[in-house]
């Protein structure tokens, strides 16, 4: 597959996990979204899509409006960015990187 195809399946798999529509069954995913129900990722800029890699830019915002590993809920509004790679293989993501602020890895759950 070409770096453009590379990019847009990659493109439409980042919106279709963080709308909470995953090719797969993920808990995690579905436990952040029942915590912050208004939840949007927006790709703010595609840095690079060579070969068999891409590279995302991104911007999480959303609001603490249930309960989420043990933290009630705040009603307060959240944003943080991260970085995600991911390599592909035949039109399909084998492998995927995301590297996010110190909130970002908080709320799904990585201790840092």
């Amino acid at each position: 597959m070409s770096a453009e195809g590379n990019k847009a399946l990659f493109l439409q798999f980042f919106d279709d996990v963080w709308r909470g529509r995953p090719p797969y069954d993920d808990a995690w995913i579905k436990e952040i979204q029942a915590a912050f129900p208004d939840l949007m990722a927006t790709p703010d800029r595609v840095l690079a899509a060579e070969d068999d890699h891409v590279v995302i830019l991104f911007t999480v915002t959303a609001t603490h409006q249930e309960d989420y590993k043990g933290i009630p809920a705040t009603g307060e509004p959240i944003t943080f960015r991260g970085t995600t790679t991911a390599r592909l293989e035949n039109g399909q993501i084998v492998e995927e990187f995301p590297f996010l602020e110190k909130m970002g890895a908080v709320m799904i759950g990585q201790n840092l």
